[in-house]
């Protein structure tokens, strides 16, 4: 059975068990989460309680967790999405990104924004997909190497 739900505190233990380089995490949280993740510190570098965290699971466990953050301008951010490392190339980041649109949708924002590293290939197709296109970076954004991504409502 398959089930988005959402995310709660231990699902964070699993997610940082994916991360296995400093290189993983910052193109999962950019600069946000520091490597070797600390577990005690990881929710408020996420942001949890401000945002809203996603679980995706398939058969009871754990195969995608990504995160919706409220931005000035009326308009949210689809973020820190991931899936487990042994269940990629199967759709489950495709079906985290997609129910993250569709949520972020159904609460009408201005505008939907991401950042993508550029070297990802795959994400930036996916969000081509999903309608996203690059935009100028607003100034409440940091400024990074990232692909910063927008889709109008």
């Amino acid at each position: 059975m398959i089930e988005i739900r959402s995310a709660r505190p231990d699902d964070l233990t699993i997610v940082a068990s994916w991360i296995g380089s400093e290189q993983e995490c910052r193109l999962w949280s950019g600069a946000r989460v520091a490597y070797p993740i600390d577990l005690t510190t990881l929710p408020g570098a996420l942001q949890y309680v401000e945002s809203e965290s996603h679980a995706l699971t398939s058969a009871g466990r754990l195969v995608a967790f990504g995160q919706l953050v409220p931005k000035p301008g009326d308009r949210l951010h689809l973020a820190r999405m991931i899936s487990a490392p042994r269940r990629r190339r199967e759709g489950w980041g495709r079906r985290m990104a997609a129910h993250l649109l569709g949520a972020a949708l159904a609460r009408g924002p201005a505008a939907i924004s991401l950042n993508v590293d550029p070297e990802n290939g795959p994400a930036l197709a996916l969000y081509e997909a999903l309608g996203f296109a690059p935009a100028a970076r607003p100034q409440d954004e940091p400024e990074t190497d990232s692909v910063y991504m927008e889709r109008a409502r």
